[in-house]
């Protein structure tokens, strides 16, 4: 019982820290390789609807992605936003953890 609280509090610590920082975790991958693997402020990409962009505390929702460009800004507006092309993918949000799996 002790341990499920620990790991209960550590969920909500990472939570917390990421909403005073505004920032949440990427991971964008293809079965060989790992393109990005980070923190970041934001991520834009583009599904069947059109373009949208997942900031911080973003509600959970699983897409196909279109081909485009993805673009990552990591913290820091001086700071110039990664771009990887891309020709289609699935994008899952949960819990401030969002997985790009490329590829299939």
């Amino acid at each position: 019982m002790q341990l499920n609280s620990s790991n209960n509090d550590q969920e909500q610590s990472k939570e917390v820290s990421n909403s005073k920082t505004k920032l949440f975790h990427l991971k964008i991958y293809a079965p060989f390789n790992v393109y990005f693997d980070g923190e970041v402020k934001s991520v834009s990409a583009v599904n069947s609807t059109g373009p949208f962009d997942v900031l911080a505390n973003h509600h959970n929702f699983l897409t196909l992605l279109n081909p485009c460009d993805i673009t990552i800004r990591k913290d820091g507006d001086k700071e110039v936003p990664i771009i990887i092309k891309i020709s289609k993918g699935i994008m899952q949000i949960k819990k401030n953890d969002v997985v790009v799996f490329l590829d299939v």
